[in-house]
């Protein structure tokens, strides 16, 4: 999905066009709520957190 974005962005004719997407942020937001469970769709997901004190926000 959001590589789609980026080939929009940066790709013409099968060429590279340019580098970089204009930003958008909060667009690539999760697309599923965290407590979503399905068999259906399973799906790893991963929350990364600093493993140092000094970065934890108090």
């Amino acid at each position: 999905m959001f590589a789609r974005y980026f080939a929009v962005h940066t790709v013409a004719d099968e060429a590279l066009v340019q580098l970089r997407a204009p930003l958008r942020p909060g667009w690539f937001a999760p697309l599923i709520r965290p407590e979503h469970v399905s068999d259906a769709l399973p799906l790893w997901r991963f929350t990364l957190k600093p493993s140092y004190p000094e970065a934890v926000e108090a």
